[in-house]
């Protein structure tokens, strides 16, 4: 399902996301310091590949971000508390610059991000991973749309939502400020991705988003 606008302009919309893996985003992407927290989170992590990961989806956050708002990224703050233990994670929040969500997600050396001024969420799954499955197809259908709609706060025409839910084809989901989020569904063979928005998204890559702040 394709239902969210795609512009290729960078004008004229209130969102972009973008994919890469995270080796790409360590060697190419300027270093983006993370925050403490994140930084202890990160160390935390017990296999060289996932604090890749951990690291490259929070730069290509920043890097969005800094072209999205046309901002430097040094300049950007953004933090995490868990709404139950307090903890930092949980649902990201832009502190500077001002008026923009973000998300982002990580799997198995891919790595995506998306950046919005209203409600946004993205998954992604490595289809490396799920292909020796035989519920493969629906894992990553199914559970990616649900983690991207689940980040952008959705609520199914009968709250809360429910995985059950992404089945119905008459299901009508809502973000927090009661405006219909569309699916954008970008699917290849390495990856499942999923895009969550009720704004109008650009895809962008991450040379033009490098170039963009050279």
């Amino acid at each position: 399902m394709r239902n969210v606008f795609v512009c290729e302009s960078a004008y004229g919309c209130d969102g972009a996301y973008v994919v890469a893996t995270s080796g790409d985003v360590l060697a190419r992407a300027p270093e983006s310091p993370l925050s403490p927290e994140e930084n202890d989170r990160c160390l935390a992590l017990g296999r060289r590949a996932d604090r890749m990961d951990f690291r490259a989806a929070r730069i290509l956050v920043r890097l969005l971000l800094a072209t999205v708002a046309e901002t430097a990224i040094s300049d950007i703050r953004i933090w995490q508390s868990c709404d139950r233990c307090g903890g930092p994670h949980g649902r990201p929040v832009v502190e500077d610059p001002r008026g923009y969500e973000v998300s982002w997600a990580h799997h198995d050396g891919l790595v995506a991000a998306a950046v919005a001024r209203r409600a946004i969420g993205i998954d992604i799954i490595s289809r490396r991973v799920t292909q020796g499955s035989p519920t493969g197809v629906l894992d990553e259908k199914g559970l990616c749309r649900f983690e991207a709609l689940f980040k952008a706060g959705a609520y199914s025409a009968s709250p809360p939502l429910r995985f059950d839910d992404l089945q119905r084809d008459d299901c009508v989901y809502l973000d927090r400020a009661n405006r219909r989020l569309r699916i954008l569904v970008h699917s290849t063979p390495l990856m499942e991705v999923c895009v969550a928005s009720s704004c109008i998204l650009r895809s962008l890559h991450l040379v033009s988003l490098i170039s963009a702040l050279a």
